[in-house]
């Protein structure tokens, strides 16, 4: 529950002191309260150490997004804002294996996992603080060619812009664009907290699965968002080269990956076979994940980059308070009124009005670019 309120603070902590220091801090944070985990005893300290934990989760979003937008052009942004955000499942399909063998090292004490990857994670926010800058022009080894480059097409970030000089987060947030961003990505993020949380449960009750035997399938979610949302990034950059209309061009992505997406979800619960069934969810999260950097960089081609963070923060927040709702109203409709194309339904129709509201928007009249 604290993962999307933090997303508001880590977005306005990566403009107010910068991407370096947040994220450093975030992460430390992170890593302090996984290495906590092992002095848990009972539900009460693992719903705090949990919710403790969120709170160095949530800002790593908005702060890699500030991170990338300052040290590439907007052409190449959504290539590595795909690419960093690709690290994210392939860490967890990454982590199964890693945890496994560290408990048959430990003698299958859970606790060490925790501890040794928290560290590990201190290490981490260690090596980022001393090897990043928050801007190119700061680091010694960017060379002139390099900084023209990287602010070919976008005016200089500035961390301490005054505030009259910047449209507000208020101003931004009351923007069409922005809301129906936001509302798309809410879509996004049903549908896929719904998968993470139930689909397992779903192969089960439907399709008789014995998840030892299909240990598979729960890695497609990861495997796919690997690739979808590296290829997102590339496809998105290579299209804006073409048109040279980024706004449009990563709308339009964004608004027909999330509308297939979403139009594959219920055939998804009424498909009769098990194979059709696991097809259709690959085919169903790669297209959803195609989506996922569009989101950021809209935020990125519209916004002005004093308030890149803020703006992306927000657009964040509002899509992971489906991560909350999501897992229990499924919950609901399958225990409660027995139905798995219901729930699937639900999650199809969010995502589809998203992408609705999506095709309509229009950019800000404040951008960090040329956009159309």
């Amino acid at each position: 529950m604290t993962y999307a309120p933090a997303c508001l603070l880590g977005g306005w902590a990566s403009d107010r002191f910068g991407p370096r220091r947040t994220m450093a801090a975030a992460v430390a944070w992170w890593s302090v309260f996984t290495a906590a985990t092992a002095l848990c005893f009972n539900a009460a300290t693992f719903v705090l150490q949990r919710l403790l934990f969120g709170l160095g989760e949530g800002p790593q979003g908005a702060t890699t997004a500030r991170t990338m937008r300052n040290w590439f052009p907007q052409k190449e942004y959504a290539t590595a804002v795909g690419f960093s955000f690709a690290f994210n499942p392939l860490g967890a399909a990454i982590g199964i294996p890693v945890v496994t063998w560290l408990l048959l090292l430990f003698d299958n004490e859970w606790r060490w996992p925790f501890v040794v990857l928290g560290v590990a994670g201190l290490l981490i926010a260690l090596l980022w603080y001393g090897v990043v800058r928050d801007r190119p022009e700061q680091h010694p080894r960017v060379g002139a060619a390099e900084l023209r480059h990287i602010s070919s097409d976008a005016v200089t970030p500035e961390l301490d812009a005054a505030d009259e000089d910047v449209p507000s987060l208020r101003d931004y947030v009351r923007h069409r664009s922005v809301w129906s961003n936001a509302l798309a990505f809410f879509g996004f993020s049903w549908i896929l907290f719904m998968f993470l949380s139930w689909y397992p449960v779903f192969l089960v009750e439907q399709h008789g699965v014995d998840l030892a035997d299909l240990a598979w399938a729960g890695s497609l979610p990861w495997i796919a968002g690997a690739v979808g949302t590296a290829l997102g990034g590339l496809l998105s950059d290579h299209l804006v080269r073409r048109t040279g209309a980024v706004f449009a061009t990563r709308k339009w992505i964004a608004v027909v990956c999330l509308g297939g997406a979403a139009l594959l979800v219920v055939p998804i619960a009424m498909v009769g076979s098990t194979l059709g069934a696991v097809v259709l969810l690959t085919v169903a999260l790669l297209l959803l994940y195609l989506s996922n950097v569009q989101f950021f960089a809209l935020v990125a081609a519209t916004v002005h980059t004093a308030r890149l963070g803020s703006v992306t923060g927000f657009v964040h927040f509002c899509a992971n308070c489906a991560a909350i709702v999501a897992p229990a109203l499924t919950g609901f409709l399958v225990a409660d009124l027995g139905s798995w194309v219901l729930a699937f339904g639900v999650a199809a129709g969010l995502a589809l009005a998203g992408a609705v509201a999506l095709a309509f928007a229009r950019p800000t009249t404040t951008t960090t670019g040329n956009v159309s």
